[in-house]
């Protein structure tokens, strides 16, 4: 309907301008108002009682309708997987749910392939998963906002690794389900498991997460980074718990390795229990679980199955990967 008032309003611009419209009007209502009130102080009939209400009536209702011409316009920019996405939530009650980022590395899932994957990759047992009311945050964000406050890096300037995936052709998909037993993201919550699960692993990791403990966020981001991209062999030493073990070195940088690739603690990890983005700005709360199949997760709080949201499926994440191919192309040394 507005797009056929005012054509304008079909763009982002126009629509910016059409909200500001709306609320100059009503100041503009507001003033003229006041302006018939003053004048009848000059008259020899007394001012009516009801005109200064009546001129802050008119300014609220102007404010109030520019609100909400506002509030649509801002929904209408959304795509429609975004709107799905906030409207889910708000069905949601105020109580804790996870929620699970799944990679389609093939690009070629249905919904129905998705439901019957598991949440992490076989060399992830123990996946990291939004926690807590952190859900509740996601309503409102664009999408690679969302990636920012569930952890993901993504500043392609820093760390292609999101971007690659998405050029490459890997969907992204979203599930929010039920909460579930977990164990909290941090040191602590690490070490437990390890005492319960592989008591001479986390006896060998002990000291190391000790050390970390004291360091600071940069540093603890340029000793993960260092141990990112790592040769076969090396890889081979602690990709799994075993390995980690039976390994001859027993160094800082083997640990936080360790920990990127067998607990695939990331490289923004601080043990602290949240998650954190490019810029060191805190997001969601975290929490381990164990690895189980989406289909059966528990419910969420309407009781029935979680949907299953594409991210993939926003068009602006498709102008960012754009950007991120142009920006690539750049950094390719220039033919002699």
């Amino acid at each position: 309907m507005l797009s056929r008032l005012c054509p304008r309003a079909s763009s982002i611009g126009g629509r910016f301008k059409l909200a500001k419209v709306a609320i100059s009007s009503c100041v503009v209502v507001g003033i003229c108002t006041n302006i018939e009130v003053q004048a009848d102080e000059h008259s020899t009939t007394e001012p009516s009682a009801a005109k200064p209400g009546f001129a802050i009536g008119a300014v609220a209702a102007g404010v109030i309708a520019a609100v909400g011409v506002g509030y649509y316009l801002q929904k209408q920019d959304r795509s429609p997987v975004l709107q799905n996405i906030d409207t889910y939530l708000e069905s949601l009650a105020d109580t804790p749910h996870l929620v699970r980022i799944i990679m389609d590395r093939s690009g070629k899932w249905t919904e129905e392939d998705v439901k019957e994957e598991f949440i992490s990759s076989e060399d992830q047992p123990l996946p990291f998963v939004m926690g807590g009311k952190s859900f509740l945050e996601l309503r409102g964000k664009s999408t690679i906002e969302m990636f920012q406050f569930i952890g993901f890096q993504t500043d392609y300037t820093r760390d292609e690794w999101l971007f690659q995936k998405l050029d490459g052709g890997t969907r992204f998909y979203m599930v929010i389900f039920g909460a579930d037993e977990s164990i909290p993201a941090t040191w602590d919550g690490i070490m437990g498991f390890l005492r319960g699960h592989h008591p001479k692993c986390a006896g060998k990791l002990a000291p190391h997460v000790e050390t970390m403990k004291t360091m600071s966020p940069p540093e603890l981001v340029q000793l993960a980074a260092g141990v990112g991209d790592v040769p076969k062999a090396y890889y081979d030493t602690v990709s799994s718990f075993d390995a980690y073990v039976e390994s001859q070195e027993n160094t800082l940088q083997h640990a936080r390795a360790f920990l990127r690739h067998t607990l695939k603690c990331t490289t923004l990890y601080r043990g602290d229990g949240y998650a954190y983005d490019d810029n060191g700005t805190r997001g969601t709360e975290e929490v381990l679980m164990a690895r189980k199949k989406i289909s059966e997760l528990p419910l969420p709080s309407t009781g029935k199955p979680p949907p299953i949201f594409c991210l993939s499926d926003d068009p602006a994440l498709d102008a960012k990967v754009a950007e991120y191919r142009i920006w690539l192309q750049k950094q390719k040394p220039s033919p002699k």
